[in-house]
């Protein structure tokens, strides 16, 4: 996990995983993340 300086109170963070062994897929992680409080944006980066 990696979080930047925020700049006029938002940070970006970076958050690096294993997804090979979830349970649910991909698209349902990302909607989880995205109703969390506070996330304004998820983006996928890479995936193997």
């Amino acid at each position: 996990i990696n979080q930047n300086i925020p700049i006029h109170g938002i940070a970006n963070v970076t958050i690096s995983f294993e997804t090979g062994g979830l349970n649910k897929n991909i698209e349902d992680l990302i909607e989880i993340i995205e109703k969390k409080t506070g996330v304004r944006k998820v983006d996928i980066i890479a995936q193997e």
